[in-house]
């Protein structure tokens, strides 16, 4: 059941990254405001993480669930109303308040029914999950919104939110033994104060934020557009080739667990990581535009790779207290989620920044393949802060 969260959460939140340029004219604004547009699902996803992790430890899975999939839905069906810019805007603040919880509810899940030694195995067929939804979010997606418009493809994707909520109603059950009994004001403060304090879950969502953008900054808004820009791809070619992410993704899930035991601990492990995506991004850099077969490859292994960022959350969850799990990875969710707030609007102003002044028919701008090579440097950049966050003892 906690998967079907993640699969519902992610195909929401990604459905924009396929229906840019339709975005882009129908409410007639330029890639900053559509950056801003997309990130403003994250405001009320950061804020709440702590706040909804400490509601599922009093709530419980199930309620927890069943709200998530009917607001996101109820959220997602306002987004795709096109009454107007405002209109959108509040579907995404809206959809990002439900589904604030869906990945920690998921790993709660997993921490219910499974010992500790299993919990990053867990974690990783939880993050296939997640890859799912990405994957249902690319070319299938895409290819709606081509056939029929991005307003019915997106009433088309909220029925399976529908689909969601009726299951988990009808089949999904909640271990009451392992829900906090009471909370009061006082308690909920030391227990705020006490995370605020934790440098320990501080590093760890610092590092998580940066190995987290390859999918939360760049295939959920700017990869399809970097490919037909510089590819001369049509969108849904595009599309199916930004998917080979979360395929990386979902492949590399499997092998986390063998990762951990190969390299010894979960700092190691996310090293690798942080080496691994910085290298391919200069690579991407570098080497642009790369050969067909180039492109798809590096698309692939970078989501195979990237998928070590997952290694935080085995971290954070080492030493938590009963019933506090929520609380913690919750915190360490809401750090990681705060990056593509600041970062989806940057790289929207970046590409503004080089724009030449060429303008679609539709009096949208073009950029260039030069715009979008100058871009995505970011990603390395912040790679190697979460390397020096890695390697400082303190």
């Amino acid at each position: 059941m906690g998967g079907l969260l993640c699969i519902l959460e992610m195909m929401f939140r990604n459905a924009p990254s396929v229906m840019t340029h339709e975005l882009m004219a129908y409410y007639s604004i330029s890639s900053t405001q559509l950056g801003l547009l997309v990130s403003s699902y994250y405001y009320p996803y950061v804020l709440l993480q702590v706040p909804g992790g400490i509601i599922l430890d009093l709530w419980g899975t199930r309620r927890m669930s069943l709200f998530i999939t009917t607001m996101s839905t109820l959220a997602f069906i306002l987004f795709a109303s096109g009454v107007n810019l405002w209109t959108a805007y509040i579907g995404r603040i809206l959809l990002g308040l439900a589904a604030s919880c869906a990945f920690i509810t998921a790993l709660k899940i997993a921490s219910q029914r499974f010992s500790p030694q299993q919990f990053s195995t867990m974690s990783g067929l939880t993050n296939m999950m997640l890859t799912i939804g990405g994957i249902v979010a690319g070319f299938p997606l895409a290819y709606l919104v081509t056939q029929f418009g991005w307003q019915k493809a997106c009433f088309a994707l909220s029925g399976m939110g529908i689909l969601w909520t009726i299951l988990i109603f009808f089949v999904m059950q909640d271990p009451k033994t392992q829900r906090m009994p009471t909370l009061h004001v006082e308690t909920f403060t030391r227990m705020i104060t006490r995370l605020m304090k934790d440098t320990k879950l501080l590093r760890i969502g610092l590092v998580s934020a940066c190995l987290y953008l390859p999918f939360s900054a760049f295939a959920e808004l700017w990869a399809v557009p970097y490919l037909t820009t510089t590819y001369n791809l049509p969108t849904t070619k595009a599309a199916s080739i930004s998917v080979l992410l979360y395929v990386g993704s979902a492949i590399g899930s499997l092998f986390l667990t063998p990762l951990l035991r190969v390299v010894g601990s979960c700092m190691a492990g996310l090293r690798a990581t942080a080496f691994s995506i910085m290298i391919l991004f200069a690579v991407m850099h570098v080497l642009s535009p790369l050969p067909y077969i180039g492109v798809i490859t590096l698309f692939l292994v970078l989501g195979i790779v990237a998928t070590g960022q997952m290694l935080v959350f085995s971290w954070a969850h080492e030493g938590a207290e009963e019933n506090q799990q929520g609380m913690r990875l919750g915190f360490v969710n809401a750090i990681t989620m705060t990056a593509p707030l600041l970062i989806q609007p940057l790289l929207g102003y970046l590409l503004d920044y080089f724009w030449t002044g060429e303008l679609s028919a539709a009096g949208v701008k073009i950029y260039t393949a030069c715009a979008y090579n100058h871009a995505i440097l970011l990603f390395p950049i912040f790679c190697v802060f979460a390397l020096l966050l890695l390697l400082a003892k303190k």
